[in-house]
């Protein structure tokens, strides 16, 4: 028996037991889950089994955590995947939302299936960041099924509906740098200072300088200090600073001008006295005063006084010299609101009756207090105190601190007002109904922290996405750049050697490039002069500690850039590299660098090196590999030399099938005819085109070299009618070399004469199962027309942001080109991304809904937040989409392929339902849940009735008789 089967104990006894014995531990929880739901918790076994398995998972993270990143790149295969499930298991099983350890899990689970699969990378990246921003974590996405049958594709779409809220503030990690994440980006600050110096609201001191795409870092500018980020003098400050462990919690401190709520703790007849309330900063306590009208503030305080009771909360503005709070900003602000009228006809302050309180002296002019509780002045009309007028207001005087009226010449009748009454109704509504003043500030989180451990994993992920998907010399030496100095925040040394050593050589590389390449243009953004990144750790010192002394000199003489380099001494430098990073692929050191030097400054394999430095100055091509290949001729056989024309091209009609098999972002492949690998000698295509003149297959007039190819690119027509554009015929070498130059198809397989090729290293090989979906996923969800549509649904699902579904075609409301704003959020459960839940708020029924992104011509995600997440809610659906709560019987044979085959083209999810049986027919067997999919199979049934058999369906049958009834009656 396998041991990995062996039956489990009531409750295994340590940790190591859930690691031996992994899946025989996934399935008990799993089926004791199914048996007894969620009422386990008085099951000792089962309790004990998953704090085990939590137990161990807290094990790995410390393992993986304290690898190196070159260690734990050479993890075996079984011990990642083994690794997955029980940290997939133990987050699947934390039913805390806002658990920590839930998101250390599944951020650790991310950079394990990264390493596993390091070509889905890509979308990995963005996923590890969601988990770190999250601030709950209410659904994982998974099941237990999921874990057990591990594959990796579908874990990794099943993560990506992992419903997630994210924090709204940052979080921030001070150690000798600073990093924080919001929920829009993770950023890089200088130093640490800068952070603590610069204004919290102003939101300007930093300016965005370059961005790393797809991870969200940006590296920043000091813009009060007017000069660059540089990423060099970053790292080198890290070196002088004296780490320090971040604290738990840092309290902030108000600055002058924050409004902020208080707590009013003691008052006399005039004086108020408050303190903070906010846990998020230091607690400041002080007396509330008015700022303005000085020579009457002690009416508005007594009234302000008599009318707050002790413990009230309102909001004031700090003012740090004298450290007292105001609330001048607040009266002037209520009062124009709420007395301004703006209708069609009338934009102005309301009339209102006043009363002379205090008559002009001197200079100040004549004070009113107006009917509805506060204060305007007039001019120095002369009237005695306690006159009653109509008055107009105008306007606020901000230097007098004042609204300004004019008396009008009416004079009210009988219209009197008790001084107290008025003032305490005003304050009443100032201080009660004002929302401005009486509904607390929104307290501020205390700044949250990264662990260091998340920092590490960052880094990593960051170095598997740039080692296998980035191309072009901008974007490749940021994130080197990046991962550098997340390493030297994190302190993870030895793997900062390597991110070092890593950006050394790709600068070095860049450099010689650019001098002996004299038409290539490097990209400003590129600091080639600059190589003093933490000076005890250049490329050329990592060398010397390798004891590779002679590596070591060349990298000194292409950093110099000595005329006399060359590029066979480069191919030293790359030979180190190769030792360096664990690769043995020597015998192609020129290949390597050719293609390196291609890739970083994205170019195409049309630089050539020049001919002195090849071997022997007449082969300027590069080896055969993954995406170079390399052929003597159309006609003759390779092996035998005869003419054969039929078996020779056909080789070369495989190996083009397999470059178009190539994913897009892999980039053009060559196919050169005329060329002969083995001896490095350029044959040329003559013979060809003698050969096929004498057979009549070309007639030798005009242009031979054109004839010739368009010869071969019929034959390329004739067996790729679909996808022959794929392939781009061009001469090189004055016309002796025709290179087919191959683009990778951005959609499905291609296939020659119904066989799927693949390219294998320098091999084209017939394409297994397992391959073809690999390719099929991912060019469905890279490159299908409704790419952009699902990247914009994921954003707003991660954001949790409305979405409009614009000109979307319902079939169920029968309208055509209408947008539809709704709150998307969920991906329907098919595995193709093309279907979505989402719940309609705005029409009548209110209520969750699946919409096709086909149907619709663009996503648009607006700034609105969901209102409506707790309706939201997904329901199983049927074989034609619907879903219900009917249970309707469907059974039907399909008597012909062509039946089967356009049900499947129509219905994919019919393929889950469909069961071969003998002499060439299939049965679908399955419940409706809503009467909809009745039409929708009547449908289908009357365009292939023949095709078709109804078994054991009595209410389809019947749908079928009224439908067939009520044609007829209409023909």
């Amino acid at each position: 028996m396998n041991p990995e089967e062996i039956a489990l104990p009531w409750f295994p006894i340590t940790p190591e037991y859930i690691d031996k014995y992994h899946d025989s531990v996934l399935k008990y929880l799993r089926d004791a889950q199914a048996e007894h739901g969620q009422d386990l918790s008085n099951d000792s076994s089962y309790n004990t089994t998953i704090g085990l398995l939590s137990q161990r998972a807290e094990q790995i993270f410390a393992e993986v955590c304290n690898l190196t990143l070159r260690s734990a790149e050479e993890l075996p295969k079984p011990e990642l995947e083994k690794d997955v499930k029980i940290l997939a298991s133990a987050a699947y099983l934390e039913k805390d939302a806002k658990s920590p350890a839930k998101k250390r899990y599944l951020a650790l689970l991310t950079y394990l299936l990264a390493l596993r699969k390091s070509d889905i990378s890509d979308v990995l990246v963005p996923l590890f960041i969601r988990f770190i921003k999250a601030e709950s974590i209410d659904d994982v996405g998974f099941n237990f099924d999921s874990i057990i049958n591990l594959e990796v594709l579908n874990f990794v779409k099943a993560l990506n509906n992992a419903s997630i809220t994210s924090y709204t503030d940052d979080t921030w990690y001070e150690n000798h740098g600073t990093v924080r994440i919001n929920k829009d980006s993770i950023s890089l600050f200088d130093l640490n200072r800068f952070f603590i110096n610069m204004k919290l609201n102003s939101g300007t001191s930093f300016k965005s300088l370059i961005t790393a795409e797809d991870g969200g870092i940006e590296i920043l500018q000091d813009k009060r200090e007017k000069k660059l980020f540089s990423i060099n003098t970053f790292l080198n400050t890290l070196t002088d600073i004296h780490p320090e462990a971040p604290e738990e919690e840092k309290k902030k401190v108000y600055t002058d001008g924050d409004v902020l709520t208080v707590r009013v703790l003691n008052k006399s007849y005039d004086t108020i006295f408050a303190e903070s309330t906010d846990p998020a900063y230091e607690t400041i306590a002080g007396q509330i005063v008015i700022k303005s009208a000085s020579n009457i503030r002690g009416l508005y305080m007594t009234d302000i006084t008599r009318n707050l009771s002790l413990g009230t909360l309102i909001n004031v503005t700090f003012h740090q010299d004298g450290s007292y709070f105001s609330i001048d900003d607040t009266v002037i602000d209520f009062i124009r609101k709420t007395f301004w009228e703006e209708d069609e006809e009338n934009q102005n302050y309301m009339k209102m009756n006043a009363m002379l309180l205090f008559p002009y002296n001197g200079l100040v002019k004549n004070t009113w207090l107006t009917e509805h509780g506060f204060l305007v002045r007039t001019e120095y009309e002369d009237l005695p105190r306690y006159s009653y007028r109509a008055l107009d207001i105008v306007t606020y005087d901000d230097g007098l601190d004042f609204f300004l009226a004019t008396v009008g010449e009416e004079i009210p009748e009988k219209y009197y007002f008790e001084e107290k009454v008025a003032k305490d109704n005003f304050m009443r509504l100032l201080l009660y109904k004002n929302d401005t003043i009486s509904s607390p500030v929104k307290p501020k989180k205390v700044n949250r922290t990264i662990e260091k451990d998340l920092i590490s994993l960052l880094h990593r992920i960051l170095a598997i996405k740039q080692n296998k998907a980035l191309k072009g010399s901008e974007k490749k030496d940021n994130y080197i750049s990046i991962c550098c100095a997340l390493a030297a925040i994190a302190e993870d040394l030895e793997d900062l050697d390597y991110y070092t050593f890593s950006r050394a050589y790709l600068q070095a590389l860049v450099a010689f490039a650019q001098k002996k390449f004299k038409d290539i243009k490097v990209p400003e953004e590129l600091e080639t002069h600059d190589f003093g990144v933490l000076q005890m750790r250049t490329m050329a010192g990592v060398l010397k500690e390798y004891d590779k002394s002679e590596e070591s000199n060349v990298l000194i003489s292409v950093i110099d850039q000595l005329e006399d380099t060359k590029i066979s001494d480069v191919a030293k430098l790359v030979q180190a590299s190769n030792r360096f990073i664990g690769s043995n692929s020597l015998e192609r050191l020129r290949g390597d660098l050719h293609r390196e030097i291609c890739t970083i400054l994205n170019v195409t394999d049309a630089i050539v090196a020049d001919e002195e430095e090849s071997d022997n100055g007449t082969f300027p091509f590069l080896p055969e590999d993954d995406h170079i290949e390399h052929k003597m001729s159309w006609v003759y056989d390779n092996a035998s030399g005869a003419p054969n024309e039929t078996t020779q091209s056909g080789k070369i009609l495989k190996t083009l099938c397999a470059f178009m098999n190539r994913y897009v972002e892999q980039g053009e492949s060559h196919l050169y005819i005329g060329t002969d690998e083995k001896r490095r000698y350029i044959n040329g295509i003559q013979a060809d085109i003698d050969f096929l003149i004498s057979k009549g297959e070309l007639t030798g007039q005009g242009d031979i070299n054109d004839e010739y190819c368009r010869h071969i690119m019929m034959f390329v027509k004739k067996r790729f009618p679909d996808s022959y554009q794929y392939v781009s015929p061009h001469f090189r070498e004055d016309g002796k070399v025709l290179d087919l130059c191959v683009s990778p198809a951005p959609q499905g397989i291609v296939y020659l004469d119904g066989v799927p090729y693949y390219r294998y290293g320098s091999e084209s090989r017939v394409m297994p199962d397992n391959i073809k979906q690999e390719i099929l996923d991912k060019k469905y969800l890279l490159h299908s027309d409704i790419t952009d549509k699902i990247d914009a649904i994921k954003r707003a699902i991660q954001a949790g942001k409305t979405v409009i579904l614009k000109g979307y075609d319902s079939s169920n409301s029968s309208t055509s080109g209408a947008d539809r704003t709704v709150e998307a959020f969920s991906f329907v459960d098919n595995g193709r991304f093309d279907s979505i839940w989402a719940y309609d708020y705005n029409s009548k029924e209110k209520k969750n809904k699946v919409f096709l992104l086909k149907r619709t011509a663009a996503v648009e995600i607006t700034n609105r937040n969901w209102v409506y997440t707790k309706q939201h809610k997904t329901f199983s659906l049927d074989i034609f989409g619907f879903y219900g709560t009917e249970k309707i019987a469907f059974t039907i044979e399909l008597k012909t392929p062509r039946a089967k085959n356009i049900l499947l083209e129509q219905y994919p999810d019919a393929k889950n339902y469909l069961e071969v049986l003998p002499e060439g027919r299939w049965r679908v067997s399955t419940t409706l849940l809503n009467k909809l999919s009745l039409s929708a199979a009547c449908g289908f049934y009357l365009a292939f009735a023949d095709d078709v058999e109804i078994i054991e369906s009595p209410v389809f049958k019947e749908f079928v008789t009224e439908r067939l009834s009520h044609l007829v009656e209409h023909l």
